[in-house]
This record gives structure tokens, sequence and C-alpha cells, in this order.
């Protein structure tokens, strides 16, 4: 999710029955629902308590706090987790990435991403440095037969014309 859709989310759009949240107000403007992964679910139950339908999961909706609380919650844990120059929409390049990494559909990305475009996923996934080790060496593994092509221009023995002078 976007930083703005998650400080935009109420609990009425929390579906725990259904293990979903309702992206209601998106970038592009169309509303969208993403599963919950069994950790979001667990924080956020144990977020919600008494908290009315109508409230917001996170921040503070009245004033400009929330924006700048969640800044400074992220520069603190890129602090403590000893990570220098993190943006928080970093975050979503790294979802697409993993998601890729373990052979998601690049249009289920595109839809948990919000995205319109195949075009605008692309931009989100990166390649990783293992995969590309695991992808050449999985050529290893069970290679294939190698048949060597005829050169051009020469027909291979089985289908040469006989003229009769073969051999002569």
């Amino acid at each position: 999710m976007r930083q703005g859709e998650i400080l935009g989310l109420k609990w009425k759009h929390v579906d725990f029955d259904q293990g979903t949240i309702y992206v209601a107000h998106t970038k592009t403007g169309r509303p969208r629902k993403i599963p919950m992964s069994e950790p979001v679910e667990v924080e956020l139950r144990s977020l919600k308590q008494d908290a009315s339908l109508d409230s917001y999961v996170f921040g503070f909706p009245s004033s400009g706090l929330k924006q700048a609380a969640l800044r400074h919650a992220w520069e603190r844990a890129c602090v403590k987790a000893k990570i220098c120059g993190l943006r928080f929409h970093d975050l979503r390049h790294t979802f697409a990435t993993r998601l890729r990494a373990k052979g998601v559909h690049e249009m289920d990305i595109m839809t948990l991403l919000g995205h319109t475009t195949l075009q605008m996923t692309s931009r989100y996934t990166h390649a990783m440095p293992e995969n590309l080790r695991t992808a050449v060496d999985s050529l290893n593994k069970h290679p294939l037969p190698f048949r060597p092509r005829p050169a051009i221009g020469i027909a291979p023995k089985s289908r040469q014309v006989a003229t009769g002078t073969e051999g002569a």
C-alpha cells in the first residue's frame, strides 16, 4: 500500500473475517481489496481493541501530525536497524521484487500495487543477484542434450540429394 493509503485507512475497511483490506481512496481512483498476510492481521488485531469503525487505523486524522509522526517513527526505525537512505516508498519496490522472485505473476503484482499498467509495475520489480545465480545454475541441474545445427547453406546428410558421384 502507498503511504497515503495506509494513513487514510479506517477500521471499517479492515475485514478480519475475509482477511482483506479495502483501499477506498487510491492514487488511481480505483478502489481495491488486498489480502492481509498473517503477520499483518495479527498486528492489526492487536491495534484494533475498542476502536470505532470510522476511526483511522494509523495517525491522527484531525491534525497534521500523522505524516510527521510516521516520518519520525520511520527515521527512528531506520536508525535502530542501521539502515541508511531507505525511503518509505522503497518498501513498495521491495514488496514487488520479492513477489516476482517468488514467481508471482506480473498481473497479480500489478493488482496488489494498484497500478494500471504492467509497464509501471515493471519499474517496481528488480532483479535479485541470488535469483540470477539460481537461474544460471538451473542449467546444470537437468542439462538438455546438445544437438549441433548444420552450417548455413549445407543440408544435413539425411537430406542431401544423391547425385551418383558420391565417393568418386
